[in-house]
């Protein structure tokens, strides 16, 4: 048989001592306010307050920015490719002076060959600090491109000496082998090298692995 409900009219000021104490699922409480009606917060006048407010922080935003100069208004032109040197051929910048002096296919231990249809790719290179500063050289910031687009990054496992990562005073030279895993398929390979110098971006160099 069902219990009868209960109700109870509790002023407002009291409904939420009244309902901390009373269970819910016998009795009703029935909340009334005995004060002075309250002004709801989200009212019509709420909405043109933030309106206005929003205004006011997009000005104080806009304030803030700086004026935009005559560089950041002139077109973004790209740099022009830089030229695509061939073997025995020498590359300059405004640090370094890069050649390539040879290319070959490297002889590895048994446990360093290449994926099957796949070569180990040898570039000999020459590098000489031109820059007043120090110039850093690394094998890892040189790899191959095929005409594909697709790219390859040195690998240790290959032909010796291999260059070394140093630091290059002014008037120092480095040289060494730079190894690349390549597919025996690949075409028109192209070697690009581009240490971070003093000026910020690397100047590249590019050349044609190509022998003619």
């Amino acid at each position: 048989m069902a219990q009868p409900q209960l109700r109870w009219p509790i002023p407002g000021t009291l409904c939420g001592a009244a309902l901390s104490f009373v269970s819910a699922g016998t009795v009703l409480v029935a909340c009334r306010s005995t004060g002075p009606p309250t002004t709801d917060v989200t009212d019509a006048a709420a909405p043109a307050q933030r309106d206005a407010t929003a205004l006011e922080q997009d000005a104080a935003l806009t304030e803030q920015r700086p004026a935009p100069t005559q560089d950041d208004q002139a077109p973004k032109v790209p740099a022009p490719p830089t030229k695509l040197h061939r073997i025995g051929e020498t590359a300059s910048t405004d640090d370094y002076r890069f050649r390539v002096e040879h290319i070959k296919h490297c002889e590895t231990e048994p446990y360093f060959r290449p994926r099957p249809g796949n070569v180990k790719l040898g570039v000999e290179v020459k590098v000489d600090s031109t820059a007043a500063t120090a110039v850093m050289i690394n094998p890892f910031y040189a790899w191959v491109r095929d005409s594909h687009g697709r790219s390859y990054y040195f690998t240790l496992a290959g032909c010796e000496p291999t260059l070394r990562a140093t630091r290059l005073e002014p008037e120092e030279t480095a040289a060494g082998w730079l190894t690349f895993e390549v597919p025996e398929s690949a075409n028109d390979l192209e070697l690009s090298y581009g240490p971070p110098t003093a000026k910020g971006a690397p100047p590249q160099v590019r050349f044609s692995l190509r022998r003619d």
